[in-house]
This record gives C-alpha cells, sequence and structure tokens, in this order.
C-alpha cells in the first residue's frame, strides 16, 4: 500500500442547502477516509454555521464571505502558512474569490505544480490541483 496523502480541499461553502459542490466534498471526504488518507475542508463559512458539526472532515473555517465572488480576507494569509502542511490542495469552485486566493497564495511559491481537470474542456468540471510535493 502506498504512504497516506494529506489532501486539503478548498470549497467556498459546504451549507448542504447549496447543493452539488458540498455534497460531492462530503462523499470525497469520507471516501479518501476509508482510504486511509488524511483529508481536511477550508471553507469560506463562519465557525458558528451549523453544518460544519456534522461534516465528515476537519474543517477550517475562514469566512464570512462577502459579496458575490465570496471574498474573505483570511484565506490567502492562512494558506500561505498551512499549506505546506498537505501533499495536494484541491480547489472546488474555480471561478470564485477562493480559487483565485489559492492561486495567488500557491502560484510562483516554489512548491506548487498547478493541474487543472484534463475533462475541463469537454465537460463542465471547475476544479483545479496544487501538488505540493
Amino acid at each position: 500500500m502506498s504512504a497516506a496523502l494529506r489532501v486539503l480541499d478548498v470549497i467556498q461553502s459546504l451549507d448542504p442547502a447549496l447543493g452539488g459542490p458540498a455534497e460531492g466534498l462530503r462523499q470525497i471526504s469520507a471516501a479518501m477516509q476509508r482510504l486511509g488518507h488524511a483529508s481536511e475542508v477550508v471553507s469560506l463559512d463562519c465557525a458558528t454555521d451549523g453544518w460544519l458539526r456534522a461534516f465528515p472532515a476537519p474543517v477550517h473555517p475562514l469566512g464570512p464571505r462577502h459579496g458575490r465572488f465570496g471574498y474573505a480576507h483570511r484565506l490567502g494569509p492562512w494558506l500561505r502558512e498551512h499549506a505546506g502542511r498537505y501533499d495536494a490542495v484541491v480547489v472546488h469552485g474555480l471561478w470564485q474569490y477562493h480559487g483565485l486566493a489559492t492561486w495567488r497564495a500557491l502560484h510562483g511559491s516554489g512548491r506548487s505544480e498547478e493541474h487543472t481537470s484534463e475533462l475541463q474542456s469537454r465537460v463542465d468540471i471547475s476544479y483545479a490541483v496544487f501538488c505540493l510535493k
């Protein structure tokens, strides 16, 4: 068996009322843990949001977020400080502030190799992976 991975997923919100992305990440996080990998999530939710307690992986809530694209001033600094603890950072939903903040924090850091979904040009998949080690 290969070594366990430490993966950080970055998403705007884990609010189940928002549907697909939150539920998809819930399923991915649970599957990663069953396979023996460490999965953690950074969201732009507030620490007091009740839905975070039921999430199957550790969550780092860095909200509140503001405006249409979900600006959260704590995200970039947090990523610069903590991203080195993970083997990969996966951004769910590229076209919002958290995608830009992750790219800014990791691009050109000398620690990341960027990948976007090869399927993205053929289907509507919007995520990016930054491999850090």
